[in-house]
């Protein structure tokens, strides 16, 4: 519908949104789990709209420390960012997060490390559950950043929650490398 008829980007607009105060008085009976307490607002629930093919609505509700910390990116990138647009620092400051987990998660770098060839990872212990960081890179990079399970409606989807899991498990004799490691989504209990 957005590609169809943009809509102009929304202004960008930081404001303070007015609490009541809390009721003091108990309740009487218990409180349903849908409902908040008389006199409590609902916490708004963040809002991401498309405007455009390109261009996103995103609306959330922030605590005073995060809007100290917005202030504050303003104020030491008005020489990059003069207008002290909060979309342009979001995306500079998400750009950095993600770098940084998919250091973490993935083990990505910027350029390859020496331990990271196909014969050093073929050459790793193979008594150690321990993944490592060549090997993380080579089974997201294969998996393409997703579950690779396939199933009788084709391959998983999911992107988050992943996982490096071994194929033939390891207490049965399977090795901590490239063709017996998958990415997988970790499932709830």
């Amino acid at each position: 519908m957005a590609c169809l008829t943009p809509q102009a980007d929304a202004k960008p607009l930081v404001r303070k949104i007015a609490v009541p105060d809390p009721v003091e008085v108990e309740p009487p009976g218990p409180i349903e789990a849908s409902a908040p307490p008389a006199g409590i607002p609902m916490p708004a629930r963040p809002v991401l709209a498309p405007l455009a093919a390109d261009r996103y609505l995103l609306k959330v509700t922030v605590s005073s420390e995060t809007h100290a910390k917005l202030r504050r990116a303003q104020d030491l990138l008005r020489h990059t960012i003069p207008t002290g647009d909060p979309s342009a620092i979001l995306d500079r400051a998400l750009t950095l997060l993600v770098e940084q987990l998919e250091r973490t998660k993935m083990a990505k770098t910027r350029r390859r490390g020496a331990g990271s060839g196909t014969e050093a990872l073929k050459s790793r212990r193979r008594d150690s559950r321990y993944v490592p960081a060549g090997v993380k890179r080579a089974v997201w990079t294969r998996d393409h950043g997703r579950c690779a399970f396939e199933g009788a409606h084709g391959r998983c989807r999911e992107t988050g929650h992943l996982e490096f899991h071994h194929v033939v498990p390891f207490a049965a004799g399977g090795p901590t490398e490239l063709d017996n490691l998958a990415s997988s989504a970790r499932t709830s209990g």
